[in-house]
C-alpha cells in the first residue's frame, strides 16, 4: 500500500480536493483518492475475514475502504462508507 500512496503523493498534493467531492460506496481507492484527495494519514487491518482501511482527513473526515482478498492486500480496496 505505501507504494501506491507514494506513486500518487507524487501527482496529487495532501489535501487538495479533486474536481468532485463525491464518494460513493463501491468507488474504487483510486476514485475516493481522485475525490477528496490523497489523505494526512491511514490506518490498515487485515484479518482472515479481508483488509479495512480508514482514510483520514482534516476536520475529522474519514473514508473507510475494504478489501475481500486478505492474499493481495495493496489491490481491490473499495469505499464501504464515509464520514463527512
Amino acid at each position: 500500500m505505501a507504494r501506491v500512496i507514494e506513486e500518487w503523493a507524487d501527482s496529487s498534493p495532501h489535501y487538495v480536493v479533486g474536481e468532485s467531492r463525491q464518494l460513493r460506496v463501491g468507488m474504487t481507492l483510486r476514485e475516493a483518492v481522485d475525490a477528496w484527495g490523497m489523505p494526512m494519514t491511514f490506518n490498515r487491518t487485515c484479518r482472515r475475514h479481508g483488509c479495512f482501511m480508514q482514510y483520514v482527513y482534516p476536520g475529522g473526515r474519514y473514508i473507510y475502504l475494504r478489501n475481500d482478498n486478505p492474499n493481495h492486500p495493496d489491490l481491490g480496496y473499495r469505499v464501504v462508507g464515509w464520514q463527512d
